[in-house]
């Protein structure tokens, strides 16, 4: 069985610019997406390889209000505040 996730990016881009913006950011969205994801409905754990200021980067940005741009609902509000 394939697994995924799906990213609305007009949805991703509206409420978090700065992430759509910087493929670095938005590499390290989707791969924690994808893993939030896979994980649920336990706690996800962070890559070894993934760098401490991509992730401080996204958990510490202003609050947006998302509307679709975390496609499941297990998943939603793990990556980003909501």
């Amino acid at each position: 069985m394939r697994m995924g996730v799906r990213v609305y990016y007009t949805d991703l881009e509206r409420d978090y610019p700065e992430v759509y913006r910087d493929p670095t950011l938005l590499g390290a969205y989707v791969q924690l997406l994808a893993l939030t994801d896979k994980a649920y409905p336990n706690d996800a754990v962070l890559p070894r390889d993934l760098r401490t200021s991509l992730v401080d980067r996204l958990v510490s940005r202003p609050t947006a209000t998302p509307s679709r741009a975390i496609v499941s609902n297990e998943a939603r509000g793990r990556l980003m505040p909501r």
